[in-house]
């Protein structure tokens, strides 16, 4: 027989006639129910259900996102997807970022550590991986994209974005863009050689940094060697290389 008879609080008595029925046993939506069979005699029956198996969690939401770098845009994006239903797990190198505070989950490494970066991503199944800072193992990137994992917008889109040399190159020599005049530099005298080819005032900056650490201006000949220095000691990752390019005069910028 089929019907509603109670809403499964603990203790309730309800009055059924002799027979057999199909009890659907739940515990709203987060858990998962079960039918079973319970037959009705004359005089008391009692009727226990215990709750042994639940949802996961994760199921609730329409995607799990991990976040890769956590600090005040990714507490932004965090609370954007988590207001359109999404599970955002956030990652840094450091405890209590910003995005974890707001975040289902969290954890902690450094991104540029392929192996750690692989672990997470393997423990938490995200739908999309979401980089949000520079210093990433970009490598371990590309490696889990070719495996399935979805990685937004791509591997090669984070590639090219997270390195200004990767970005400069596709630029400049695969789009043909006009650019500013530039080369790359790994020492100080290379870094020295190349301005006096790109002209003074230029631009010293690493090709991996976030937030503008690391840039100068350099107008005479002698600043060369100490903003290379600078370059260097504030630059991500672990490639000692800088971009010295031209300085262009320009009302104002668009980014």
């Amino acid at each position: 027989q089929e019907g509603a008879f109670g809403t499964g609080e603990s203790g309730e008595t309800l009055s059924l006639p002799v027979g057999t029925y199909s009890v659907v046993c739940s515990r709203g939506p987060e858990s998962i129910p079960e039918t079973r069979e319970l037959v009705v005699h004359e005089g008391i029956n009692e009727f226990a259900y215990k709750v042994a198996r639940w949802i996961d969690p994760s199921a609730m939401f329409i995607a799990t996102l991990m976040l890769l770098g956590s600090g005040e845009l990714g507490r932004e994006f965090a609370i954007a997807a988590k207001r359109l239903g999404c599970r955002v797990i956030a990652c840094d190198r450091y405890e209590n970022a910003p995005a974890m505070q707001v975040a289902d989950a969290f954890e902690v490494f450094p991104m540029l550590d392929g192996k750690a970066l692989r672990k997470a991503v393997e423990k938490h199944r995200p739908d999309a991986i979401i980089p949000e800072i520079e210093a990433i193992d970009t490598a371990t990137l590309a490696e889990l994209e070719a495996e399935g994992w979805r990685v937004a917008p791509s591997a090669k889109a984070v590639q090219l974005t997270m390195n200004r040399d990767g970005i400069r190159e596709f630029a400049a020599r695969e789009l043909a863009l006009i650019t500013s005049r530039y080369e790359f530099a790994e020492s100080r005298d290379d870094a020295i050689a190349a301005s006096q080819r790109v002209g003074l005032p230029c631009v010293v900056k690493p090709v991996m940094s976030s937030s503008g650490k690391g840039q100068s201006t350099a107008r005479e000949a002698e600043e060369i060697g100490p903003a290379y220095d600078y370059a260097v000691d504030n630059m991500r990752g672990d490639r000692p290389r800088v971009i010295v390019e031209e300085f262009i005069e320009f009302d104002s910028e668009i980014t």
